[in-house]
Formats: C-alpha cells, sequence, structure tokens
C-alpha cells in the first residue's frame, strides 16, 4: 500500500463530506474493486454456461490456484516496491516487475503442466487452460504494480474492461464453440487488461528492457514472507479442499474436484469482508500510520526514553481504537448478512443457507485476522506473522477433516470459523506482547556500528577477544 495512504490521508485532510467520500471511494476501488469486478463477471459467465463442465471447472480452478500459488512472489514483490518507492528508486520497478512476471510464468505454467500430466485431456484444452491460468495470475501479480502508479482511473478501467468484453466475448465465443470458446473469450480481455497495465506501469517507471533478479536477492531479507502468502491462501482453501476430496464432493471433468454446495455459500460468506479490506486502509493507512511514523521519528532522532514512551502510548492508543472500530463496523456488516440469510433473502435454502450461517461468521473472523496478520508485518514481526498463518492452515485441516468425517456435511465450515478464530487470537496475544516491549525491542534491533571485520577467541579459551579487520564477519 506503499503511497496509496498518503493519497488518503490528503483527501481527508481536506475535512469536508465530499472529500471523505471520495477517499472511501478510492480505498474501495484499490482494495476490492478489482475482486469485486472480477468475481461478477465470473459469477455471470458461470450462471450462463452453467452446463458446460470445462468451463465450470477451468474458470473456479484457475481463480482459486492462481491465486494460491503466486501468494508468496505477490507479497514480496509488495514489499520490494514499497522498499524502493520509499528509497526513490523506482527506475528498478519495471526491470524487476518483468523478472519477477516470468517467475510467475514458470510457476504457472509448470504447476498446469505438472496437473494436466496426471489428468490428461484434449490437447487444445490443455494449451488454453495453461494459457489462461498464467493469464489470469500475471494480471494478479500486475495489479501490484499498477496500483503503486496511482493511476486510478486506468487501474479500474482496466478490470473493468476486462469484465464487461470478458463476459460478452466469453458469451458470444462459448455460443459458437461451447467452454473452450467462452474461456478463449474472457482469455483475450485479460490478455488486452494485461497489455494495457504493462504500458502504464512502463510509462510510469520508464521502458528499460533489461530484466533484473535484484529483487530475490533483496528478499532474502524478508524471505518469511514468501511462506506467509502461500499458506495464508492455502487456510483459506483448506477446508474446501476438504470438502472436495470427501464423499460430498464431486470429479467432473477428469481431475477437477468441487462441491458447489459448498463453494457458492462461502464464496458469498468471504466476500462480506469487504469492509474490512476498506476500512483497513481508511483507518490504518492514514491516522495509525501518523502515530506509527511519530514513534519511530523520535527514535531516529534520539529523542528522550519518556517523550519516546509519550509516543509509544499514543500509537497503542489509536491503534487499539482503529481496530475496534473496524470490528464494530465489520460485526453490524456481518449480523445484517445473517439475519437476511435466516429469512432466505440470499436465495439458499437447506443446507447451502446452514453453511453459509457459519461462513459468515467464519469470514469475519478471517478478516479480523488478516488485519491482525498485515500489522504484525507492518512492525517487521515476520516470524510472528509465519507461526500464526501455520496455525491456522494446521487448525482449518485437522478440524475441517474430523468434523466432516464424525459429524457429517452440517459441520462443514465449522474448520474454516474454528482455525481463523484460533489464528486470530494467536496473533493477537502476540501482538500485544510484542508491542508491549516494541521500544526495547526496537532497541535491539539497532545496528552496534562495530566495524567490519571478525573476532577472535584467545586460545586456552580465554574470555579475551582481539579484533580482526579487513576480513569477513565470522
Amino acid at each position: 500500500m506503499a503511497g496509496i495512504g498518503f493519497k488518503i490521508s490528503k483527501m481527508l485532510s481536506r475535512k469536508t463530506l465530499t472529500m471523505d467520500f471520495l477517499a472511501f471511494f478510492y480505498s474501495a476501488l484499490i482494495t476490492v474493486g478489482p475482486w469485486i469486478i472480477s468475481s461478477t463477471a465470473v459469477w455471470f459467465m458461470m450462471k450462463y454456461m452453467s452446463k458446460d463442465a470445462y468451463f465450470q471447472a477451468i474458470m473456479v480452478y484457475s481463480f482459486i490456484f492462481s491465486v494460491i500459488i503466486t501468494g508468496g512472489v505477490n507479497l514480496t514483490f509488495t514489499r520490494r516496491i514499497s522498499d524502493l518507492t520509499y528509497a526513490g528508486r523506482t527506475d528498478k520497478v519495471f526491470p524487476e516487475f518483468l523478472s519477477a512476471s516470468f517467475i510467475v510464468v514458470l510457476l504457472l505454467s509448470s504447476s498446469a503442466i505438472l496437473f494436466f500430466i496426471f489428468n490428461p485431456h484434449g490437447i487444445w484444452l490443455c494449451l488454453l487452460s495453461i494459457w489462461f491460468f498464467v493469464s489470469i495470475g500475471l494480471t494478479w501479480f500486475s495489479s501490484i504494480v499498477m496500483a503503486e502508479t496511482r493511476k486510478l482511473f486506468a487501474y479500474t478501467s482496466g478490470y473493468l474492461l476486462l469484465g464487461t468484453v470478458g463476459v460478452l466475448l466469453s458469451i458470444l465465443l462459448g455460443e459458437r464453440f461451447g467452454g473452450r470458446g467462452g474461456i478463449a473469450g474472457f482469455l483475450i480481455a485479460d490478455i488486452v487488461c494485461l497489455i494495457l497495465f504493462t504500458i502504464f506501469i512502463g510509462r510510469t517507471f520508464g521502458f528499460k528492457i533489461n530484466p533484473s533478479f535484484e529483487w530475490i536477492k533483496e528478499s532474502v531479507k524478508y524471505w518469511e514472507l514468501y511462506p506467509i502468502g502461500w499458506i495464508y491462501y492455502l487456510s483459506i482453501w483448506a477446508d474446501d479442499f476438504i470438502v472436495w476430496f470427501s464423499q460430498y464432493g464431486y470429479e467432473n471433468p477428469k481431475g477437477f474436484r468441487y462441491s458447489p454446495v459448498y463453494d457458492l455459500p462461502m464464496f458469498l460468506a468471504y466476500l462480506t469482508i469487504i469492509p474490512t479490506m476498506i476500512m483497513f486502509v481508511m483507518v490504518i493507512e492514514t491516522k495509525f500510520y501518523k502515530s506509527y511514523r511519530n514513534f519511530y521519528e523520535t527514535l531516529s532522532k534520539g529523542a528522550s526514553l519518556s517523550v519516546i514512551k509519550s509516543r509509544h502510548s499514543a500509537m497503542m492508543e489509536e491503534l487499539n481504537h482503529s481496530l475496534k472500530m473496524v470490528m464494530k463496523i465489520q460485526f453490524i456488516f456481518t449480523i445484517f448478512f445473517i439475519l437476511l440469510n435466516e429469512v432466505e433473502g440470499l436465495g439458499l435454502s437447506g443446507i447451502s443457507r446452514f453453511i453459509l450461517r457459519t461462513g459468515l461468521a467464519g469470514a469475519m473472523i478471517n478478516g479480523f485476522f488478516m488485519m491482525i496478520l498485515l500489522i504484525l508485518l507492518y512492525f517487521e514481526f515476520r516470524r510472528e506473522a509465519l507461526f500464526s498463518v501455520i496455525v491456522v492452515f494446521v487448525a482449518n485441516t485437522t478440524i475441517s477433516f474430523f468434523t466432516l468425517k464424525f459429524l457429517g456435511f452440517k459441520s462443514a465450515g465449522i474448520g474454516y470459523t474454528l482455525s481463523f478464530f484460533i489464528g486470530t487470537i494467536t496473533s493477537y496475544e502476540m501482538l500485544k506482547r510484542r508491542l508491549k516491549d516494541l521500544i526495547r525491542i526496537e532497541y535491539l534491533r539497532q545496528p552496534l556500528g562495530i566495524p567490519r571485520g571478525y573476532i577472535k577467541r584467545e586460545k586456552y579459551g580465554s574470555i579475551s577477544y582481539s579484533f580482526q579487520p579487513k576480513s569477513k564477519v565470522q
């Protein structure tokens, strides 16, 4: 979110109703706009081509697994973009974007090829599916860099183009060529969107067609972001995978497993965390960031301990206030949808309505977990964030498996809800302890200022040391 928070802060500083609304609208477009547009487009296409099993399967699998497989690279490169922006080295963005795109293509294409080796289909369907899968994954990745250009109109226009033209082409080609035509139609729109994003990224940061892999070397400093990105998205879908491979899922066509009676209500539930995503950027990236910046300025300028403690207290107070406000808004939003579901206002009935009830609670807690996870990363507590996502993944996999096995399909969704509840409590406790001790932690993080060299122990176990300059640290 590097730079985005600054623009929202500038809007809010005007203190007018119009600018407040524009700030909210801007935050919504950046955070959930692409997600809503693409999800709506996919829903329309799947409704229209509901009888084509290949189209349904390719769409669902491409959207789910492209996010999971690229999750680690996306999160890591987001951090890299932020670092380059902060350091004023945006000239490196495009060369590193090209090399990272190559890595994304490699990951996605190799995964898809491996899938079709074990689940063979017609050669043209395989090639089209692989191309579509890679294109969708590249679009998610390019969105990260595109958002940093701050060209809001181009950013949203690209997704609107993808949504509207993609649906129209998918329907037109689908009528003539079936599922393969439907996939090709959306693929054409996605490629156009991807090309437009690449052009805008190049125009903003400079077209330097010399791919640089420097970001990989730099990412060693924060290697934890790779597993955090992958495991977090696996945690979200772990319960779905358990259901897919149970007696409540089915396979059609070969190799593609899913369970519409479970997938649809859980998908609808996940959409309800939109308020958390919008408000997080609105509140944390603006008001909280000011107190966060003030605290770290006192540290960097060597202020007195009393001033540092005062800024630390102010930051903690602002953080608690921000978290409570976002949670209250999300809670009200979730309760509204639970009540709407009870009167069958969402169009679901039977077991799907029961699953949605559980899923709504789980999605709300997932939103809280995601918020705490991002705050952990805000303060560079990456090990704690990694531990948190591992806890959720293990809990979701274990609880979902055993509840489904011993309690039946009515228990589906309980694993998702309980696992994110456990993860939220765990991550919040770690965050609370670390922030309470933040002044000492930041003091210990500071470099000692010892000149480059190595320390050598004297013989016979003596505790004295000698310094050898101009050598590698050992």
